[in-house]
């Protein structure tokens, strides 16, 4: 595969097994043509498959195809990009349609670099998200998450802290 279709699956494999053609080109330096150009070089290897009736939306053939492009990144590079993609998708979303999961997920990977407030934020909204739709066990994880971002926080207070670890346990 051609330099711009490998960093173009390197980018993809930081939104995860799935991903969405209009967030990887806002992420990338993407020309349109160029990047389709090099999914479909990607589609004709049989690294991704495009998901069938629905436009714009791919995934990796198989996990271990992105586990290994991801893991290629340095840790610079992903944070950078997790960055972005939080960005991205919190800009494109409609305020009631966020995509609460993947900006926790995205903002955690990124806090180092992009702070830790809307990290446990992000969290702490997509668990419980997860506890009204009865995923217990995901709302329980992002609890954790939350707890996580906010041991790097600054000093948070600990009624927050309780009050995650009470939810968590929930």
């Amino acid at each position: 595969l051609t330099e711009h279709c490998n960093r173009a699956l390197s980018f993809a494999s930081v939104l995860g097994r799935e991903f969405r053609l209009d967030v990887l080109a806002r992420i990338g330096t993407f020309n349109e043509d160029e990047l389709l150009d090099a999914l479909e070089a990607a589609h004709a290897a049989g690294l991704i498959v495009e998901e069938q009736g629905v436009q714009g939306r791919f995934s990796f053939s198989h996990a271990l195809i992105r586990e290994v492009l991801y893991g290629k990144l340095s840790e610079t590079r992903r944070i950078r990009l997790h960055c972005r993609i939080a960005e991205v998708l919190e800009s494109i979303s409609p305020a009631d349609a966020l995509p609460l999961a993947d900006l926790a997920y995205h903002f955690v990977q990124a806090a180092p670099l992009n702070g830790y407030d809307r990290a446990v934020d992000y969290a702490t909204r997509a668990a419980r998200e997860a506890t009204e739709s009865l995923a217990h066990e995901e709302a329980a994880q992002f609890y954790e998450l939350a707890l996580q971002a906010l041991s790097h926080s600054a000093p948070a207070t600990d009624d927050l802290r309780a009050d995650l670890h009470a939810k968590r346990g929930d």
